[in-house]
Order: structure tokens, then sequence, then C-alpha cells
């Protein structure tokens, strides 16, 4: 069954939007107006496409705000890396390749702030140190006090991502 939001709250970026949901003619169109207010507008749409619309909105919003987080903790970081893809994926919060990709899960977005600067600092870290050695560590050590901790919350993770996006598989 398909539950479609009334508010989505993206807790790394501490916003949250109300989501309104119109019939009307035309094709299925997502509008973000202003006071942080989504409206979906369409005539005869599915849930499934509707909350297909959303998915692709939030998709957008994470990829905008993990790339400027990103640059900015990099500023502290100050490594090269190629590129940035945000994208969905199964069971990791974010990946670094030898050929220098930053992958980051487009769910960090509902996780609180501490884990997302956690994640793009662990990956950051590996393009110093492919591994997870102890130079890996005393590394991250360096830009996340807390990261012990903070690596042991992201086990649960889970459980901040809501259940209209837990059960969308697109």
């Amino acid at each position: 069954m398909i539950i479609l939001p009334k508010k989505i709250y993206l807790t790394a970026m501490k916003k949250h939007w109300k989501v309104s949901y119109v019939q009307s003619s035309g094709k299925l169109i997502i509008i973000e107006h202003p006071h942080r207010e989504l409206v979906l507008y369409g005539k005869n749409y599915s849930k499934r496409a509707a909350l297909h619309l959303l998915i692709r909105w939030v998709k957008l919003k994470s990829h905008d705000y993990l790339s400027e987080l990103l640059n900015q903790l990099n500023r502290k970081v100050k490594v090269n890396y190629k590129k940035l893809i945000v994208r969905s994926q199964e069971a990791q919060w974010g990946s670094y390749s030898s050929s220098k990709t930053i992958s980051l899960n487009y769910q960090l977005i509902f996780l609180p702030p501490t884990l997302v600067k956690y994640t793009i600092f662990h990956e950051l870290c590996h393009v110093r140190c492919l591994d997870h050695s102890e130079k890996f560590w005393r590394e991250l050590k360096k830009f996340d006090r807390h990261w012990k901790k903070n690596r042991k919350a992201l086990v649960d993770a889970d459980n901040y991502i809501p259940v209209w996006v837990r059960g969308a598989k697109f």
C-alpha cells in the first residue's frame, strides 16, 4: 500500500515542506510554492506516480544540499576528487572509488546533520586512504571528534527514513 506524505521533513537541512495534492487537468506535475509548500497537480494520477515524483524532488534537493555540504567540508579536508554522484544505494550511505568518485546516498537528507557530516568526512578521508586502516581512522578523527559514536549511530540510521521513502523502489 502506497502512503503519500502530507509533510516532508528533510532533517539534514532542518526544513520541512507541507505537501498538497490537487486534481486538475493535465499531466502530473509538482510545484514548489513559497513558504515551503509542495503541490502536486494532475488529472487521474496514481499514488505510485505521485510518489515517484516526490522521490525525484527529494533526490534533487538531496543532490543540491549534499553537493554544497561536500564542498564546504572539503575546505577543511582539502583533497581532490573527480566527481560526486548522489543516488539510491541499498546498503551504503556513501562510498569512494579508486576512480576518485564520491557516491552518496540521497536518503542522507533524512538523517541528522552530524551523521551526514560524518559520512561526508568519512568519504573525503578515503581520498587519502582507501582502506579502513589505523591511518584512515586517525585522519577521520581530525575532522570528526565523535566519529566512533557517529559510526555506531549509522547502523540504525534507516530508522530516520520515512516509511513512504523506504517502501519506494524507483
